[in-house]
């Protein structure tokens, strides 16, 4: 027993002699790392800092070469599209973004440091301005991103991988012109903000065991990614070409294209069918007695404003824009529609009292020539040309006599004289209501017809990679971080 005590006793010193200098805990790392003189640790990047620490490849007492570009490997995770202002253009998005590089003054050996068996060392947030971190921005930033948790891991190599949960305001040139069935493709550039095209290349993972498995340059889409109103389709991502942006120095940069869609259901259901069944409601004015003022004014002037109402809480929903928007516009449309049933009543219930003078006039106009008519009778004998020409001559005389019984607009109604038919209206009040009771319904579906072919298909989800993102976590050997 004494045997065994002594050399467990041994094998605890011998521990305790090799791990003697090497960190064994979080804070013991933490401090190795302050303790290195390799330049400012969170101001000087690796590549910089490794050149001037001579740890380069040149021989002693040589110039140390030019600090080449450090690998910055980016990779999006959509979680949701938040929301979308439709209004002031932009739209909010839940991401996780990976940024994985190399470090090599953090490299570490992981013998004697409690890791519980994993491959790397995760830190919180707060140790993050302990280390050296790529300064990165959006370029099309409505607004500040707010991080709502951020960590990192370091593994034994030096390689840092960097998470943060953000909510992005990102602006965006949103075109309504087909809504509600309108599809948006907006771009995030990412770009160096402080470091340019010569120190940091930006990159994304190939998917090789260095990153874990993570492929460029989208890691996951959740499905149930969208908002109540909108839903992403696709999103993809390439790398640009070293530019000139707002600074002196070309800049590295790379865009995830984000396409979204609308959903049209509410709109269907709440904007579409309403506006149709308004004008089938205005529609039913045209089988109603002429005779009934208040019924018929009343189904077109409320029909008419129920659908003016609808508009103005669409266009409440809409930018203050002149530009083309396809729902908007068939909905005026269709207003003009009951416009054309207001206008209709109108113009019958004036043909009617056009009518209604006309007989009063020849009404008068005979009780005159009755008046006037001479006592002498023509002879029997004469001729039947005679005869013809006489009453064709009585005829014209009446539709003269009966124009100047009416007004100057009134006249304009009245039929071109033509022997043997009498005076009246040139379209009765019946077949104009007739003409509307047939083509008024056909019209207006031709014309919704003509606005439907304008759309186009509503696409099903393109998105790759689409997953429920439940318990998805891609940090080293840290299941359910995602």
């Amino acid at each position: 027993m004494r045997l065994l005590a002594a050399l467990l006793q041994l094998q605890s010193l011998v521990a305790a002699w090799n791990c003697s200098g090497k960190p064994q805990t979080q804070g013991d790392l933490l401090s190795s790392w302050k303790q290195q003189d390799h330049g400012l640790m969170n101001a000087t990047r690796p590549a910089v800092a490794m050149r001037f620490a001579g740890l380069g490849e040149y021989g002693e007492g040589d110039p140390p070469p030019p600090a080449g570009k450090d690998d910055i490997y980016v990779s999006l995770q959509l979680n949701k599209l938040k929301s979308v202002d439709v209004i002031k253009r932009t739209f909010t998005l839940e991401v996780w973004i990976r940024y994985i590089w190399n470090d090599p003054r953090l490299a570490y050996d992981d013998t004697c440091l409690q890791t519980n068996l994993i491959d790397s060392v995760g830190f919180t947030a707060g140790f993050m301005p302990s280390i050296w971190t790529p300064d990165l921005y959006s370029k099309s930033e409505a607004s500040k991103p707010v991080v709502a948790n951020s960590a990192f891991w370091v593994s034994p190599s030096g390689r840092v991988w960097k998470l943060d949960k953000i909510f992005h305001t990102l602006s965006c040139p949103l075109d309504y012109r087909m809504m509600p069935y309108d599809h948006h493709t907006c771009n995030i550039t990412i770009a160096g903000f402080t470091p340019d095209a010569s120190e940091i290349k930006l990159s994304f993972p190939n998917g090789s065991s260095y990153f874990e498995g993570l492929n460029s340059p989208v890691n996951y889409i959740c499905m149930k990614g969208g908002s109540v109103e909108f839903q992403p389709i696709s999103i993809t991502g390439y790398q640009n070409q070293a530019t000139y942006g707002q600074s002196v120095v070309p800049e590295t940069s790379m865009t995830y294209v984000f396409v979204f869609q609308r959903l049209p259901g509410f709109y269907i259901s709440y904007r579409l069918t309403p506006m149709i069944l308004v004008v089938i409601i205005s529609y039913l004015s045209f089988w109603t007695s002429r005779g009934a003022v208040p019924a018929r004014i009343a189904l077109v002037v409320i029909s008419f404003l129920a659908l003016t109402n609808m508009i103005n809480a669409l266009v409440l929903d809409l930018p203050r824009s002149h530009e083309y928007v396809w729902l908007l516009s068939l909905m005026q449309g269709s207003m003009y529609f009951i416009l054309i049933a207001t206008i209709e009543y109108a113009l019958i219930n004036y043909l009617g009292r056009v009518e209604a003078r006309i007989k009063r006039a020849v009404a008068a106009v005979g009780k005159k020539a009755e008046d006037s008519k001479k006592a002498d009778v023509e002879d029997v004998a004469t001729s039947t040309n005679t005869v013809t020409v006489s009453v064709q001559s009585a005829e014209e005389t009446l539709h003269r006599d009966v124009r100047k019984h009416l007004g100057p607009v009134s006249r304009r109604f009245v039929r071109p004289y033509r022997a043997g038919r009498p005076p009246t209206v040139i379209v009765s009040d019946d077949q104009v209501d007739i003409c509307c009771r047939i083509f008024y319904l056909p019209i207006f579906a031709i014309m919704v017809i003509v606005f439907l072919v304008q759309l186009p298909p509503l696409q099903e989800s393109l998105l790759e990679h689409l997953v429920q993102c439940e318990g998805i976590g891609q940090e080293p050997n840290h299941a359910g971080s995602g």
